[in-house]
């Protein structure tokens, strides 16, 4: 079973949304701006700049709505480059996140996204 799959297969809700997202790859001056595809409470998957590693420590700012951000320090666990594109998708998780944080993030999904075809876990159907 390949990373991504691994992922996938928590029992973990995950809304799917766009968000902007600060990204800075730690111990490191780089900075780069990715985008949420889906985010959960335990990580997200973004849309991201060529050029990221799994592996990675990452700090992220997800400007979430209204001035709302969340910030989190997380871990690259998979990339999944395109090819024809200028950007790659990378899968996130999340460690050591305050429990406001999380709060943020579920207050979010379910009062601004509220659409329930946007969430979903294993064995949602």
């Amino acid at each position: 079973m390949d990373d991504q799959n691994q992922i996938d297969q928590r029992y973990l809700p995950r809304w799917e949304t766009r968000n902007r997202v600060a990204l800075h790859l730690a111990n490191s001056p780089q900075h780069f701006e990715a985008y949420t595809k889906d985010i959960s409470c335990a990580g997200a998957r973004l849309e991201t700049p060529k050029g990221l590693n799994p592996g990675q420590q990452v700090d992220l700012k997800i400007y979430m709505h209204d001035g709302i951000c969340v910030e989190a320090r997380g871990q690259i666990v998979w990339i999944k480059p395109h090819a024809e594109e200028e950007t790659d998708e990378a899968g996130i998780h999340f460690y050591n996140m305050p429990e406001h944080q999380q709060n943020t993030i579920l207050e979010y999904a379910f009062e601004i996204v509220r659409d329930p075809r946007k969430i979903w876990f294993k064995e949602w159907r």
